[in-house]
C-alpha cells in the first residue's frame, strides 16, 4: 500500500503523474488539436473524441463536444424527468443549457484528485462548446466487468475498486459536491478515475438539500425516485449499487428503465411501477445474500450502503468497515487498450 494525501490506497491504483502535462494557454481553439478517427463515446450531452494537442508532442486528450442538437435532446429529457422544475421552451432553452454547462465546468475544473477525471480547459467556437478532458485509455469499468469469465470480479478485486470510488466521492462531498450519476459506466480503469459530472451540483450549507429528479435509473436512490429532498446520501446509495454490481455482475434493478425515462412522463403508470420496485429495493438484497461466492463481510457492507436514507451509512462509516479496511489486493485484471 501507498500513503497519499487522500489516505492509504492499494499501490497498483495510485495515479502516476503524467510525463507530459497539457500545455497551459490562456485560450484554446480547435486549431490546437488534431482529431483522430476514434470516437470515445456519446452521452446525454454530446460526443467525446480522442484528440491530440499539437503543442505537447501530441499529448492525447478526450475532447467532449456539446452540440446544439444533443443539448436539445438532453433538456427534453430533463424536462420530462424534473431535473429542472420549469417547463423548457425555446425562449429559455439556451439560458438553461448555458447554466448547466457552466455548472459542469466550474465544478469539474476545480477538482484535483488522483481518482477523478481532470478537466483541463473549456472553450467554445460558434455554437459548439468543447471540454478538454483527461484521456482514460483503458476504457470504462463496465467494459472490464463484461470481460470477466464469470461475469463478476473476484472479491479481492471488487473491494479495491470500491475503495477507490469511496475515496473519490469522499473528496467530492468534502467540497459540497453531489455527483448524482455514479455508475459503473462513469468509472474508468486502470488508474481508477471517476467521470461524468454532467449532473453534479455544488450544494454547500445551508442549502444542501435538493429535490431534482435526475440520474441513471438503475443507480437512483429511493428518495430521488420518490421525489423527496436529498443530499449526499444519494451518492452513497449509488456506490452501494456499484459494489453490488462488481460482486454479482449486474445491478439489483435490471430492466428497461433508461428507455422509458427517455420517452415518457414521470406521471405515467410505468413510472409508478418503477417507484414501487425501488420502494421494495431493500427486500431485493436477498439476491445478494444468496450468492455463495460473496463473503458475509462484503454482504454486510453492501447492506449498509443500500439501507433506507435514515439509517444509511456515511462514507466515513464505509471506510471504517473491515471489508474496505482490509481491502489489499495482490492481482488485478489488466484491461485491454483499443488500438
Amino acid at each position: 500500500k501507498t500513503t497519499t494525501s487522500q489516505g492509504t490506497v492499494p499501490h497498483i491504483f495510485v495515479t502516476v503523474a503524467p510525463t507530459q502535462l497539457l500545455t497551459v494557454r490562456a485560450k484554446f481553439t480547435l486549431d490546437d488539436f488534431k482529431y483522430t478517427d476514434k470516437k470515445l463515446g456519446f452521452g446525454k450531452f454530446g460526443y467525446v473524441y480522442l484528440a491530440k494537442q499539437r503543442t505537447t508532442a501530441e499529448t492525447e486528450v478526450a475532447l467532449k463536444v456539446h452540440t446544439t442538437t444533443t443539448l436539445l435532446c438532453f433538456f427534453l429529457y430533463i424536462s420530462l424527468t424534473w431535473c429542472f422544475p420549469q417547463v423548457l421552451t425555446k425562449s429559455n432553452m439556451d439560458e438553461v443549457g448555458i447554466r448547466s454547462l457552466k455548472m459542469e465546468v466550474e465544478i469539474q475544473s476545480r477538482l484535483k484528485h488522483p481518482h477523478i477525471l481532470r478537466l483541463y480547459r473549456y472553450f467554445h467556437e460558434d455554437s459548439l462548446a468543447y471540454l478538454v478532458l483527461e484521456y482514460a485509455p483503458h476504457g470504462s469499468l463496465q467494459r472490464l466487468l463484461s470481460d470477466q469469465p464469470r461475469g463478476y470480479f473476484a472479491e479481492a478485486v471488487a473491494v479495491a475498486f470500491v475503495h477507490q470510488v469511496v475515496r473519490a466521492v469522499q473528496y467530492l462531498h468534502a467540497r459540497h459536491v453531489i455527483h448524482r450519476d455514479i455508475k459503473v459506466r462513469a468509472l474508468y480503469t486502470y488508474l481508477f478515475i471517476l467521470a461524468d459530472f454532467g449532473l453534479a451540483i455544488h450544494a454547500p450549507p445551508p442549502n444542501r438539500k435538493r429535490r431534482h429528479f435526475c440520474g441513471t435509473p438503475e443507480y437512483m436512490s429511493p428518495e430521488i425516485v420518490d421525489h423527496q429532498e436529498y443530499s449526499v446520501e444519494v451518492d452513497v446509495w449509488s456506490v452501494g449499487i456499484v459494489a453490488y454490481e462488481l460482486l454479482v455482475g449486474h445491478t439489483p434493478f435490471r430492466g428497461d428503465g433508461n428507455v422509458f425515462l427517455l420517452s415518457i412522463s414521470t406521471s405515467s403508470a410505468a413510472f409508478e411501477s418503477f417507484k414501487s420496485l425501488k420502494s421494495h429495493s431493500y427486500d431485493m438484497l436477498s439476491r445478494l445474500d444468496e450468492c455463495d461466492h460473496v463473503s458475509p463481510m462484503a454482504k454486510q457492507f453492501v447492506h449498509g450502503l443500500l439501507a433506507p436514507a435514515a439509517t444509511r451509512w456515511s462514507l466515513d462509516q464505509a471506510m471504517q468497515h473491515p471489508w474496505l479496511a482490509g481491502g489489499a489486493i495482490t492481482q488485478v485484471p489488466v484491461p485491454r487498450v483499443d488500438a
